[in-house]
């Protein structure tokens, strides 16, 4: 018999449960919640960003996280021919959804804690963002558990607007969601007598 088995959660907060929301360089006092991400610089759209976050309570106290990627279902791009990065930023402040907006968003570090390469034409399925430090890191409590950014790694260049279902789309399968692989050393320690620093 295994000594610790792995676990996988999905959490895929529904409407009632989410945050995330996107803003618009060109509608700097708007705020957006709708059933629609946006990560762009684009001629039409000018500069979007995307911002989430995810509630780890479900996770159990103890737990070892192996693996963690977030998922966001590629539905729709308003582009050329060109793939383009985009990265995935830890949130340094508190926000809300219901009132973010471009002129108001909170600060997000310079660095990107993963990158994705995103095709010039939609899926229809999930792009994934492996972000297992920062998932670590919210779950230990050495990173503050303010979300995410999603962005374009070159805001300087035309690389146009990818658009990502968010958490109020119809279908509740393709909602985003954080996908977290753990283990649970409870019964290694039982059985070896031990405890962990």
């Amino acid at each position: 018999m295994a000594w610790a088995e792995e676990h996988t959660i999905i959490i895929q907060p529904d409407t009632n449960a989410s945050k995330d929301a996107p803003v618009f360089q060109d509608h700097p006092d708007t705020n957006y919640n709708d059933n629609q991400l946006v990560v762009s610089q684009h001629i039409a759209y000018t500069q979007a960003r995307s911002y989430l976050q995810f509630n780890l309570s479900s996770i159990p106290s103890g737990a070892v996280i192996i693996g963690a990627r977030l998922g966001l279902w590629y539905s729709y791009s308003d582009v050329g021919s060109t793939d383009a990065s985009f990265g995935v930023y830890k949130v340094t402040g508190d926000w809300n959804a219901s009132n973010i907006t471009w002129a108001n968003q909170t600060t997000y570090a310079a660095s990107a804690a993963a990158t994705a390469t995103v095709p010039a034409d939609p899926t229809y399925d999930f792009i994934y963002w492996n972000i297992l430090d920062l998932t670590k890191g919210w779950f230990k409590g050495s990173i503050a558990n303010n979300g995410l950014v999603l962005a374009s790694t070159d805001e300087t260049s035309i690389n146009g607007a990818r658009i990502f279902l968010s958490s109020v789309a119809t279908n509740a399968s393709q909602r985003p969601m954080l996908e977290i692989i753990y283990f649970n050393p409870s019964p290694i320690i039982a059985l070896l007598n031990v405890s962990i620093p």
